[in-house]
């Protein structure tokens, strides 16, 4: 992993915590505000997880945390780091139930995932659409 690599995948947790952080500051009495600290501290795992892959690394750069992975909760996460879309943007999730395990870890698939929607919901700026996940 780079160090490029690893800047980025440290930056997209962090860019969800600070902008759930911001939606809590601003209406910390909001009904989705438990939602929100939630996430947070969702988020604040995953980049445990990620600084835990790079001590793994550093130490073996051999070591695989590879093993199997719901992607529906996967897809679940990356989509509850986008609580707030631009005016006339849409996220909608369809996940089909009783998908397999895939072989993987959660982190990087989150991370693909969270890199995905946020290509598209910046490609749709302007433009109102919707993101079909």
């Amino acid at each position: 992993m780079s160090m490029a690599e690893l800047v980025h995948e440290l930056r997209q947790p962090l860019s969800g915590i600070a902008g759930l952080s911001q939606l809590l500051s601003a209406d910390p009495r909001s009904k989705d505000a438990p939602g929100w600290a939630h996430e947070i501290l969702n988020q604040t795992a995953r980049m445990e997880q990620l600084l835990e892959r790079m001590r793994r690394f550093i130490r073996s750069p051999d070591a695989s945390g590879a093993g199997s992975v719901d992607a529906a909760r996967a897809v679940k996460e990356a989509v509850a780091l986008f609580p707030k879309l631009p005016p006339g943007v849409e996220l909608r999730l369809e996940v089909a139930s009783g998908l397999p395990k895939v072989r993987g870890e959660s982190g990087p698939l989150v991370q693909v995932l969270t890199n995905l929607i946020g290509n598209a919901r910046d490609a749709t700026e302007p433009n109102p659409g919707t993101i079909l996940v």
